[in-house]
């Protein structure tokens, strides 16, 4: 699969492949500053008179075509030899997405259509019927609003020998301020967290790669079973950090402090660092993960382990064997769970027709002749995050967010009191 197309996509686990994935990625991975009226927008013209054999037509946008097109000029039309996209998938691709490309100093740059809303940003131009419509109306509208603007543009591209041909394509049209950050600082700072050792042998869980974004999750179980030993904690929670970054601009690098339980993962700490001015390497990543994540990885643990001994009512007075006492089990840890599901989802900004149908999920699972503690309760929150699909990254982030804040806000409940009935003489 070509690393030029927009589905490229790497998963894999392992710091070794995550390595060789990042380092493929950066090696194809270029950047430069260009001038507005440097470049000419070709955009893809589907006129059925226009198709040349081995050709691709495409109309010729500059300022001196956008300002005779106004006089009454026809706007003007060239062709670029097929080889010049390197495969039938690519010319293919660029036709039904972007259909934009640019030239620049006889150099053509597919335009990607990861890139259009970086670009429509960059004119002030942005709206969704901007960046989805695909046409020379659109583009026209762009180029103007480029060369009106006339500021410099940080062009990230990548490019590949496809047939002896070097193929070019833009993912991004930023501001020249932007720094690239190459996205083999995610791999390069997990190595330098392994030689410095005092978190352990840490381990690359999963990675995935992508033209928007690198990220790795990284778990370090030699201090999960450090915390497990010293809590005594009963289920499994493994300490671990997110790394993640993008070279064209759609992320800044992030670093969060995480847990996981089982499949699940919940956000303790979090940092971000923007792509402006900075001269980021691993030893600055370890440096603010020492000082803003590591030092209170402890936290959490501890906060769960407060937790156990808080039973969720008092069950000294109950007889779960009983029909009449389970139901008031269930309905007292049910409250709970819900109370506790309405704040997840309220400040993850979950739908409530997703927080209602977990809720129901979570409510048939609850077993009645168990006495729950707060622990319990927080440990079903820590594997919420697996539970909810379908969601963005931004709204996955918020829901393991607000799941990493339970144990804490179930540390401030009270015990509920087991309900009574209140005796009455007959009338």
């Amino acid at each position: 699969m070509s690393i030029l197309l927009d589905n490229y996509r790497k998963v894999g686990d392992g710091i070794t492949s995550l390595k060789e994935e990042t380092v493929k990625m950066e090696e194809a991975t270029k950047d430069a500053v260009v001038k507005p009226f440097n470049i000419t927008f070709l955009s893809y013209c589907p006129i059925e008179a226009k198709q040349k054999e081995g050709k691709t037509p495409f109309w010729k946008i500059t300022k001196p075509t956008i300002e005779d097109f106004l006089n009454g000029s026809p706007l003007p039309t060239g062709t670029v030899p097929n080889e010049f996209f390197g495969s039938e998938e690519l010319l293919e691709e660029v036709k039904k997405t972007s259909g934009l490309c640019l030239l620049i100093d006889g150099r053509l740059y597919i335009v990607s259509t990861i890139a259009i809303p970086t670009f429509t940003l960059r004119a002030e131009v942005k709206g969704d019927m901007t960046i989805q419509v695909n046409n020379v109306v659109r583009d026209m509208h762009l180029a103007d609003a480029v060369y009106r603007k006339n500021e410099d543009i940080h062009l990230v591209y990548r490019e590949e020998e496809i047939g002896g041909v070097t193929v070019r394509k833009v993912f991004a049209g930023l501001g020249s301020a932007y720094k690239l950050i190459p996205q083999t600082i995610i791999a390069n700072s997990v190595e330098k967290l392994s030689e410095d050792g005092t978190m352990g042998a840490p381990v690359v869980s999963s990675f995935e790669i992508d033209h928007g974004y690198t990220s790795a999750h990284v778990i370090l179980p030699e201090i999960g079973e450090e915390i497990a030993e010293e809590y005594k904690l009963s289920g499994e929670v493994i300490p671990g950090l997110y790394l993640s970054t993008s070279d064209i601009g759609q992320s800044s690098v992030i670093i969060r402090g995480v847990y996981n339980k089982g499949a699940s993962t919940v956000i303790t700490d979090e940092v971000v660092i923007k792509h402006v001015g900075k001269n980021l390497t691993p030893e600055v990543i370890l440096g603010l993960a020492d000082e803003k994540i590591f030092s209170s990885i402890r936290k959490l643990p501890e906060a769960l382990a407060e937790l156990m001994g808080t039973e969720v009512m008092n069950y000294s007075s109950l007889d779960l064997s009983k029909p009449k006492d389970q139901a008031k089990n269930k309905k007292a840890v049910l409250k709970v769970i819900s109370e506790e599901l309405k704040r997840v989802c309220r400040e993850a900004k979950v739908s409530g027709k997703k927080e209602k149908e977990l809720l129901e999920c979570l409510e048939a699972e609850i077993n009645e002749e168990l006495c729950y503690t707060y622990y319990d309760i927080a440990m079903i929150f820590m594997g919420v995050p697996a539970r909810i699909t379908g969601l963005d990254r931004d709204t996955v982030a918020r829901l393991q967010k607000a799941c990493g804040q339970t144990p804490y806000k179930l540390s401030k409940k009270p015990a509920t009191a087991d309900e009574e009935e209140i005796a009455l003489l007959p009338a």
